[in-house]
């Protein structure tokens, strides 16, 4: 399903480089999803069967998308965490958002 980010649905033993990620600075994992924020948005890829990559959609993918639930720069982008099929993180007013 493309849990690596790297654009293949093929397994690795090692690690793999995330396609199109620089500037990270938090990352998260639910089940068989996983977020970073990078560059002033939040990404994610990997399994999207209930929403997990907040991008409007529940098509699954194999590379970083940009999550459309949160405006960008309205998060603080060190307070990211994942979930089963979520992921949370603490907006700029201080308050807490999660999604799906």
């Amino acid at each position: 399903m493309g849990q690596l980010g790297n654009g293949s649905s093929v397994h690795s033993s090692t690690p793999v480089l995330v396609s199109g990620i620089s500037g990270a600075t938090a990352a998260s994992a639910g089940s068989e999803f996983s977020c970073v924020s990078s560059s002033g948005a939040l990404k994610c890829w990997g399994r999207n069967n209930n929403g997990q990559l907040g991008n409007g959609t529940t098509s699954n993918s194999s590379t970083p998308v940009t999550t459309t639930a949160v405006a960008a720069g309205n998060y603080d982008p060190t307070t990211l965490m994942g979930g089963n099929q979520e992921t949370c993180m603490k907006l700029a007013d201080n308050t807490a958002f999660c999604f799906p």
